[in-house]
């Protein structure tokens, strides 16, 4: 590897990041291309959980087997679209309300790359629930911390990419939480509508 494929390695910088090094941040590059590959991380992350997650969670859930496995599907998938498309468009406002905006870029490709640091830390307790090791009320406090943790790691994005203070970017951090239970309350509404 050369010195600068090793310099602009966005999955060092991940890395970095994870341990709440600053050096992390130099790794992602910052143009148009990086933010279209940006992209594909938590496309990728989504499908990767949905699958592995998906079939273990509908025989355990009483409340998802009111649907068939296939509405599930598509209500996750649409769950995560409108809350991912919502999360962009908070991380957008955020930046024009603040006169940030020429960090919009940078701070999108950074936390679109970081939600492979939540992917990774979700496998282990994936994998013990089903292998059967454990059961989801033996390992929902393990995945509260690991949750507190990855939200923890993009409050600490939002603070160097966006510039702004530690307050605010746990205030994005805090609205994000809020997003993704509106979108947990949708799925909940849309699977009773359809039972």
């Amino acid at each position: 590897m050369s010195n600068n494929e090793i310099t602009k390695n966005p999955f060092l910088g991940c890395f970095e990041l994870s341990l709440f090094m600053k050096d992390g941040f130099s790794r992602f590059q910052n143009d148009q291309k990086a933010l279209y590959l940006s992209f594909i991380i938590p496309i990728i992350a989504t499908f990767g959980l949905l699958i592995a997650a998906l079939p273990y969670a509908y025989s355990a859930d009483t409340e998802f087997q009111k649907i068939s496995l296939i509405s599930l599907t598509n209500l996750l998938l649409a769950k995560e679209t409108l809350t991912f498309a919502a999360s962009v468009g908070f991380i957008y406002a955020m930046c024009k309300f603040t006169g940030r905006r020429q960090h919009f870029k940078k701070a999108l490709i950074t936390s679109n790359w970081s939600a492979m640091i939540g992917a990774l830390l979700f496998l282990p307790v994936l994998f013990l629930m089903v292998k059967g090791t454990y059961s989801y009320d033996d390992l929902y406090p393990t995945m509260i911390i690991s949750s507190l943790y990855a939200y923890a790691i993009l409050a600490f994005i939002f603070k160097h990419t966006l510039r702004i203070p530690w307050e605010l970017s746990a205030f994005m951090v805090v609205c994000f939480i809020a997003i993704n239970e509106g979108g947990v309350d949708l799925l909940k509404t849309a699977i009773n509508l359809l039972a």
